[in-house]
């Protein structure tokens, strides 16, 4: 199986696990989080991406683009991360031709054409991290619930059971901070009981160089984050699809954009503008696609010809077609002699 596709599906699956872990909580009446909501509202949309993805790369000529292509997956990403995925169609039409400005380069319309599938691929890894990181999160929370669970429990029967009996102060907490930030937040629930874990917690944060507020505060920022960013992962899930390849060859494709100044090719239909796409792809293998318009533009304006007469070359088979009609003659003119002399 193709590496990008088994990484996709690996992905997938991670990301439909977590999900299914989500709705499990939810029907228990546990609180997920919001980021976890909107994973739970639109994970459809990963669905819906994963199918996508699979049918194009099973395909062998998409996955060859893909393959010949792969610099465009890297490009897509930096600009992506610069923008933390708060992206539209204007803003990445706006890097992509930025990216080709700066870097003195052309996009192929094979490199234009892979744009929206890579898109999907980066935004389903992107999810597949946040989820990663969102489970450890929830692991985290339910250790802390289950040690008030157990305080609560013994505090049944003894109101001043010693918290110390349940709580570990040790490197766990320093590790996975989210389990200190909610830790901290349940103890204090517990009054003048918690004094005492408390004055013990902070000095192994301070033995630690731990600031338990910067802590807390990091956690709060965290999770602003996380928000925006599912959001933001999610609303670009379902605005790829609306990438047309047209309209990206319209507006970042140089070679298109010289094409289109030739009032002909403007006037054609898409299926005609294809046509003359493809050919072009095939005719500029060893060179560059760009300068091979470029010079077909330049001899459409100092000749009475169209470009088709140049992109679409005519087969000499007059030579050919001579050849084989003397030929014919010839092998008749044999057979009479044999016959009638």
């Amino acid at each position: 199986m193709n590496k990008v596709l088994k990484k996709v599906i690996d992905n997938c699956k991670y990301i439909e696990d977590y999900y299914e872990k989500l709705v499990e909580l939810t029907k228990n009446h546990n609180f997920v989080g919001s980021t976890n909501e909107w994973i739970i509202d639109n994970f459809y949309l990963v669905v819906e991406q994963r199918n996508a993805i699979k049918k194009f790369i099973k395909n062998k000529k998409d996955r060859n683009l893909l393959n010949n292509n792969s610099e465009m997956y890297n490009i897509l990403l930096d600009i992506y991360l610069k923008h933390n995925y708060n992206m539209d169609k204007n803003i990445l039409i706006k890097e992509l031709n930025s990216y080709q400005t700066k870097n003195n380069t052309c996009f192929s319309y094979n490199a234009i054409s892979v744009i929206p599938i890579y898109i999907s691929i980066l935004l389903i890894e992107e999810l597949y991290d946040l989820c990663r990181k969102r489970e450890e999160k929830l692991d985290d929370l339910k250790k802390v619930n289950d040690v008030i669970q157990r305080i609560d429990a013994a505090r049944l029967e003894n109101p001043d059971v010693d918290l110390n009996e349940f709580v570990k102060i040790d490197k766990y907490i320093i590790d996975h901070p989210y389990y200190l930030y909610n830790l901290n937040a349940n103890l204090k629930e517990f009054g003048e009981s918690s004094n005492d874990i408390f004055e013990k917690l902070s000095k192994y944060l301070e033995e630690n160089n731990i600031d338990l507020k910067e802590v807390i505060n990091n956690e709060h920022l965290s999770s602003i984050n996380d928000n925006l960013l599912v959001s933001n992962l999610f609303n670009n899930l379902r605005t790829v699809t609306k990438l047309k390849y047209d309209e990206l060859c319209n507006r970042v494709s140089k070679t298109e954009k010289t094409l289109l100044t030739d009032s002909v090719y403007k006037s054609m239909t898409q299926e005609s503008k294809n046509l003359y796409r493809r050919q072009i792809v095939k005719n500029s293998k060893k060179t560059d696609e760009y300068k091979y318009v470029y010079n077909i533009m330049e001899k459409v304006r100092n000749s009475d010809k169209e470009i088709a007469d140049f992109i679409f070359k005519k087969k000499n088979v007059n030579r050919t077609y001579i050849l084989y009609v003397s030929l014919i003659l010839l092998f008749i003119i044999f057979i009479y002699f044999i016959l009638y002399f």
